[in-house]
C-alpha cells in the first residue's frame, strides 16, 4: 500500500489485542501480542492513536486534531501513524501479518533466586582463575570437550534467560538453535523484556553470563586446561557488538529510551539527509556513547591480556613451530596453535560481517520501507462492478449517485498501454475523456526541436483530456504511459451527455479555469494534478468590494482565502505590516490553530478570492501530506513560531 493512501484514505483500526507497558522515562511501549511487535511512543502520541480506536482514515482523524488543538507537528504525525502501521499497533482492513504464537515455557525463575546464582557464579569463576590461572587445551580431546561445555552453557544461559523472563509474566518467542555462530547454541527471543522494567533487563543479562562463570569456576579447580575456550566464550557472549548479554546490561542503565519516531524513519519526508542529521544531533545520548567507548577499550583489552598472558606461559611450547616441522612438535600441539590464530582471525572477520550485515539490513529495510506499488490489473479482470469502483474513487464523479456512474460504467471502454507508448498528441483532435484505472502517465511538452519535456505526472483516478472536449480545440499537450496502464476512455458524445449535464459546463469551465490559475502559482507547482484539482472543486470564486474588511483581528474567522484579483492590506494592532497580491493566500493561521483572526485584511480594490471554509480547507491539507507540510512550514514562519506543537522530547 502506498504512503500516500496510507496517509490518507486507508482505514485504519487500533489493533485490539494491545497490552501497554511503561518505561522509567515515562514513555509507553505498546505491544501487538498477536504479531510480537513492539511501539514505543510519547504519552501524547498515544492519545493520537485513539482516534482509530473504531476505525478511520488519516484525512478524518487529521481535522479533528487541529480542531481539538491538540494536532502534532505534521512530520511526527506522518510518521507516528507508518511507524504504528509497521509494528501492527494500527491495523489496515484485511490485514495479512504473520502471527507470532508465544512459547508456552514451563519454568519460571524468581528475581530472588536469580541473583544470588548470579552472584555464586561469580564469586566460583574468579576462585577457580584464581586458583588455576588460564590454561590452554592439552590435547585435540581437551579442545573438544572444553568446545562442547562452552556451547553447552550459552544455550543454558538462554534456557535460565527464559525462565527468568516468564518470572516476570513476560512471553517467551522464537526458540532455535543458532548454528551461525562462533559457538553455535540454542537461542530464544528475550525482546519482550521491554514490557518489563530494568531489573528484568539485569536479570536476563546476568542469566547469559552466569553458566559460563560457573563453569570456569568449576574447570579451574579440577580441569584447568578448559578454561582457555570457555573463557573465549565469556568474551564471545560479552563482546561490545550485537544483542550481547553486556550491551544489553550498558544500555539498560546508561541508555535514554527513545520513541520510535525519533530514529529508523519511515516517512518519506523525514529520510531527508537535512532531517537525519538534526535528529541524529538532537537525540544523541553523550553519555551511553562515552559508557561504550570505555567498555570497547575494556573488553578488547582485556581480551588481548589474556592473549599475551597465554603465549608468555606457554613460549616455551610456541617457539618451536617457527623452526621445526610440524611433526616434530605434535599434531595436538599444532591443532592448538591454530586454534588460537583461529580465534583471533575469526573474531576479526565477525566483526567485519556483523558490520556488512547491519549495513545490508539497512538497505533492506530501506527497500522495504518504500511503498510497494500495485501491479497493474489485467485488463480482462476490468469488470462493470470493478470500473463503478474505480469511477466512485475518482474525483469527476466521486460525488455522483449510483445510477449515474453505473451509465457512464455502461458506455466506458477500457484499453491498455505500454510503457512509453502516447495515448494522444499534442495537436491532435481531441475526442474522449480519458481516466487512469492503473498504472501511470506523465504529461509532456513539445520543444520547438521535437523533443519532449516532463511536466507531471498522473496516477490512478486521475482525469485528462476535459479542456479538448469542452473548448472544442486540439490537444494542448501530450499523454505518455509511464509503465502498463490502463484507461478508461469516455467518448465525446457520452461526455456531452452525462458529464456536462451532471455537473453543468459552466461549473467545468470554471473548475478548469481555477485550475490553470493555480497551476500558474510558485506555490503549487509541486501539488499533485489530484490536490489541485480537489483544491478547484472545492473552492468558490467570490468577489470582494473595494475597502471590504474581510478578516478582523481577534474576530472568529471561518474561511481560507487565496488572492485571485485584487490586493489586500493586512494591519495588525492598527500597523500596517503586508500588503497580498495575486497568488497570496490567508486566513489559515486562525483556521489551523483553531484560533481569532490575528490581524485585519482589508481590500484596497474590487478583487476576486478563492475561498474554502474551514471544513473544506481541513479536509484539503488532510489529504495530501505534501500540501499539508506546505502549508505547516509558511504558517509558522508568518507566525514565528511552530504552529503545531511538538510532543514531550523522549
Amino acid at each position: 500500500m502506498e504512503q500516500e493512501e496510507l496517509l490518507t484514505t486507508a482505514n485504519l483500526t487500533l489493533a485490539p489485542n494491545i497490552k501497554q507497558s511503561d518505561t522509567k522515562d515515562d514513555i509507553l511501549i505498546l505491544k501487538n501480542e498477536s504479531t510480537q511487535s513492539y511501539l514505543s511512543i510519547a504519552r501524547a502520541q498515544h492519545k493520537t492513536l485513539h482516534y482509530f480506536k473504531s476505525g478511520s482514515n488519516v484525512a478524518e482523524v487529521l481535522p479533528k486534531l487541529i480542531s481539538s488543538s491538540s494536532c502534532p507537528p505534521l512530520r511526527n504525525f506522518y510518521e507516528l501513524i507508518l511507524q504504528a502501521v509497521e509494528a501492527n499497533i494500527l491495523q489496515k482492513e484485511n490485514d495479512d501479518s504473520k502471527l507470532t504464537p508465544a512459547l508456552n515455557w514451563p519454568i519460571s525463575i524468581n528475581e530472588k533466586v536469580i541473583l544470588i546464582l548470579s552472584i555464586i557464579s561469580f564469586i566460583i569463576g574468579i576462585l577457580g582463575l584464581i586458583k588455576s590461572g588460564i590454561t590452554l587445551p592439552q590435547n585435540t580431546l581437551d579442545v573438544v570437550l572444553s568446545y562442547a561445555i562452552t556451547c553447552g552453557c550459552l544455550s543454558l544461559g538462554y534456557l535460565i534467560a527464559a525462565s527468568v523472563l516468564k518470572g516476570y509474566q513476560c512471553e517467551v518467542y522464537k526458540p532455535h538453535f543458532h548454528w551461525l555462530s562462533f559457538f553455535p547454541h540454542f537461542q530464544v527471543d528475550l525482546s519482550d523484556s521491554i514490557m518489563s522494567n530494568r531489573m528484568c533487563q539485569l536479570n536476563l543479562s546476568l542469566s547469559r553470563i552466569a553458566p559460563l562463570l560457573f563453569a570456569i569456576g568449576i574447570c579451574g579447580m579440577k580441569y584447568p586446561q578448559f578454561n582457555y575456550v570457555i573463557l573465549l566464550g565469556l568474551f564471545y557472549s560479552t563482546w561490545p557488538l550485537g544483542n550481547s548479554a553486556a550491551i544489553n546490561l550498558i544500555s539498560v542503565y546508561f541508555k535514554k529510551f527513545r520513541i520510535s519516531t525519533s530514529h529508523d524513519f519511515l516517512f518519506v519526508q523525514n529520510k531527508l539527509l537535512t532531517t537525519i542529521l538534526s535528529k541524529k544531533i538532537i537525540h544523541t545520548d553523550i553519555k551511553y556513547l562515552l559508557i561504550y567507548a570505555l567498555y570497547f577499550i575494556i573488553w578488547l583489552g582485556l581480551l588481548l591480556l589474556v592473549q599475551v598472558y597465554i603465549f608468555q606461559i606457554n613460549a616455551e611450547e610456541l617457539v618451536p613451530f617457527f623452526d621445526k616441522s610440524k611433526e616434530q612438535i605434535g599434531l595436538n600441539k599444532f591443532i592448538i596453535f591454530s586454534v588460537i590464530i583461529s580465534v583471533i582471525a575469526l573474531s576479526v572477520s565477525t566483526g567485519i560481517w556483523l558490520l556488512a550485515k547491519n549495513i545490508a539490513a539497512y538497505f533492506r529495510s530501506k527497500n522495504t520501507n518504500k511503498i510497494k506499488k500495485n501491479l497493474p490489473d489485467n485488463i480482462s479482470d476490468v469488470n462493470p462492478t470493478a470500473i463503478e469502483k474505480a469511477l466512485s474513487k475518482t474525483l469527476l464523479f466521486k460525488d455522483s449517485s449510483d445510477d449515474v456512474r453505473k451509465k457512464i460504467t455502461k458506455v466506458i471502454k477500457a484499453s491498455e498501454y505500454k510503457p512509453k507508448s502516447f495515448v494522444f498528441k499534442e495537436g491532435e483532435t481531441g475526442e474522449e475523456l480519458y481516466i487512469i484505472y492503473s498504472g501511470r502517465v506523465e504529461i509532456l511538452r513539445e520543444l520547438n526541436n521535437g523533443r519532449y519535456v516532463k511536466i507531471t505526472e498522473l496516477t490512478e483516478g486521475d482525469a485528462f483530456g476535459e479542456i479538448a472536449l469542452l473548448q472544442n480545440i486540439p490537444r494542448t499537450r501530450s499523454i505518455r504511459a509511464i509503465k502498463p496502464t490502463i484507461l478508461l476512455t469516455l467518448s465525446r458524445t457520452d461526455f456531452d451527455n452525462l458529464v456536462v449535464t451532471i455537473l453543468g459546463e459552466n461549473k467545468i469551465k470554471e473548475i478548469i479555469q481555477i485550475r490553470a490559475f493555480l497551476m500558474s502559482l510558485p506555490m503549487c507547482k509541486n501539488w499533485h494534478p489530484q490536490a489541485i484539482q480537489r483544491f478547484a472543486e472545492l473552492s468558490n470564486l467570490i468577489e470582494i468590494n473595494e475597502n471590504q474588511e474581510v478578516l478582523k483581528q481577534d474576530k472568529e474567522n471561518l474561511f481560507f482565502y487565496m488572492v485571485y484579483e485584487g490586493t489586500f492590506e493586512v494591519r495588525k494592532d492598527g500597523k500596517k505590516v503586508a500588503t497580498i497580491k495575486k497568488g497570496d493566500f490567508f486566513g489559515e493561521i486562525s483556521l489551523l490553530k483553531n484560533s481569532a483572526s490575528n490581524a485585519d485584511v482589508t481590500a484596497k480594490q474590487v478583487g476576486k478570492c478563492l475561498i474554502l471554509n474551514r471544513k473544506d480547507f481541513l479536509k484539503f491539507i488532510s489529504h495530501d501530506f505534501f500540501v499539508g507540510l506546505q502549508f505547516e512550514k509558511i504558517s509558522s514562519k508568518r507566525l514565528k513560531q511552530p504552529i503545531f506543537q511538538a510532543p514531550p522530547k523522549d
